[in-house]
């Protein structure tokens, strides 16, 4: 197939990469699957023999290429959660000032979760601020609500 010799040859690939693959092929079969029907239905076997790669090192070079923009998106997405969760741990000590008789739990975490997606963009408004400021934008008070 190719003069050249493998034995030179190593990828490394980082543990949490090699966690990221096997939780795909868990929980991501279907997925998978429509994404390399996809590939082949939109022409990635259509290659003529002059595209074909010309090396072991033209090869290993896809292969590195598609790891590293994997290792990219998967540390986007850490970093993502990260930021997200350190948001959500802002806002507790506000939540838990807030009387849950007049609101639901799940009017509360709604809210949270709307506000999470809100912080990352520059603000000079506190946590608390814009989760009470969110939470008087949708509280909709029924007839039998009590005002003190």
């Amino acid at each position: 197939m190719f003069d050249d010799t493998i034995s030179d040859r190593q990828v490394v690939v980082s543990l949490e990469l090699v966690k990221l693959i096997e939780w795909i092929l868990e929980h991501e079969n279907e997925g998978l699957r429509r994404l390399i029907n996809r590939a082949v239905f939109k022409g990635m076997t259509a290659n003529k023999p002059s595209q074909d790669f010309e090396s072991l090192d033209d090869m290993n070079q896809y292969i590195v290429n598609f790891l590293s923009k994997m290792e990219v998106f998967l540390d986007n997405a850490v970093e993502q959660q990260l930021r997200k969760t350190l948001k959500k741990n802002d806002i507790i000590p506000a939540v838990r000032h807030i009387d849950t008789t007049s609101c639901d739990t799940s009017f509360i975490e709604h809210t949270i979760e709307r506000i999470t997606n809100k912080l990352p963009n520059p603000t000079n408004a506190s946590p608390k601020e814009l989760l009470l400021k969110e939470l008087l934008k949708r509280w909709n008070p029924g007839k039998n609500c009590t005002l003190n």
